[in-house]
């Protein structure tokens, strides 16, 4: 992990608080993709999100996936990621600029001290007391200590900070093993890198990385790389307003049309009606004629039936036959025109 000593890019970008909660970090922690979060943040992140079936989860910033160690449980995975102590010591370099400074080790205990020093391998600020206790203590009495005023100008806390190992915590890194391209304590030289034919110091191996064409070139490649992908990114803002635009003008085009359409179906619908309207005029007299005449016919039939029945109950015999003369005649001619009017 390594912070930018660009001021341009600096500017632009906050490497001091944690984009889950957007305040200053707390205990940084990183995945493989380098983005740091703060643990007790990314330990929220893993309980809500970490899918069993696929035995990871997303980086919540770039979303690659991020598997969790097989011998790590869920509950205990951020505290097994590697801590950001460059980020750790951007925040302290940066709180020590403040005349509030306080003591680290009395913070630890909810007492507020003003900070009288710097241990720069412990990366923390010492009041007198503490800054005392230290020089004492046959454990931290090698440890170098720097003024805290002097200390905001120096760059001694990103240089000379103590690292854990990642295998032995209770352990400092001390050397550098070219053949793994790994930092290690001295256990893992032992254990690990025995038969390695390049492991030295961590110092020499960082003045020969830094001298290496690989650290020249690799500020202009990220440069050359941040340039490609700005390009890429002004060539997707513009086609997502081409397309954009080209939407509203469908949109547009598609109003247009439909109110067209409306605007012919409105006038076909009209026409229609209107067609309807005299076809009705025209017919529907016809039609009532036919059922008048047809009722006519009706009446008519039951006034012979109501004549035949009179005649054969009451009249005489010649009366009778010359009804029934008459009314086979008015028969024949009902039903001359019920044929007709099929």
């Amino acid at each position: 992990m390594a912070a930018s000593t660009d001021s341009s890019s600096s500017d632009k970008v906050d490497l001091t608080s944690c984009s889950i909660c957007f305040e200053t970090f707390k205990t940084p922690k990183y995945f493989t993709c380098l983005h740091s979060f703060c643990e007790g943040c990314i330990q929220t992140y893993i309980t809500t999100t970490f899918v069993q079936t696929k035995g990871g989860i997303h980086c919540p910033l770039c979303r690659l996936f991020v598997s969790k160690p097989e011998d790590v449980s869920i509950e205990e995975w951020s505290a097994k990621l590697p801590t950001n102590h460059i980020l750790i010591s951007l925040i302290d370099m940066s709180e020590s600029k403040s005349d509030q400074k306080l003591c680290s080790a009395c913070a630890r205990e909810n007492e507020s001290e003003s900070a009288f020093s710097w241990c720069v391998n412990c990366s923390e600020s010492l009041c007198k007391a503490c800054d005392r206790a230290h020089r004492r203590n046959r454990f931290t009495s090698s440890h170098e200590l720097v003024g805290i005023e002097t200390y905001t100008t120096t760059e001694l806390p990103l240089r000379h900070a103590d690292i854990p190992c990642t295998d032995h915590p209770d352990k400092k890194v001390e050397a550098y093993c070219t053949d793994h391209s790994i930092v290690c304590c001295m256990t893992c030289v032992m254990l690990k890198h025995r038969k390695c034919e390049n492991v030295g110091s961590i110092e020499d191996a960082s003045e020969q990385k830094k001298k290496s064409r690989e650290v020249k070139d690799f500020t202009q490649d990220l440069q050359n790389l941040k340039k490609s992908l700005e390009a890429m990114l002004n060539d997707r803002a513009n086609n997502l307003q081409k397309f954009d635009k080209e939407i509203q003008n469908i949109k547009a085009e598609i109003d247009i049309l439909f109110t067209r359409m409306s605007t012919h179906l409105n006038r076909l619908k009209s026409d229609l009606l209107s067609e309807i309207s005299q076809i009705e005029k025209e017919v529907r007299p016809e039609i009532e004629d036919k059922r008048d005449e047809i009722q006519c016919k009706i009446s008519t039939i039951e006034n012979d039936l109501a004549l035949f029945q009179t005649n054969m109950k009451y009249a005489p015999p010649a009366q009778f036959l010359q009804a029934m003369e008459k009314l086979t005649e008015q028969k024949l001619i009902l039903e001359k025109n019920r044929r007709r009017s099929k």
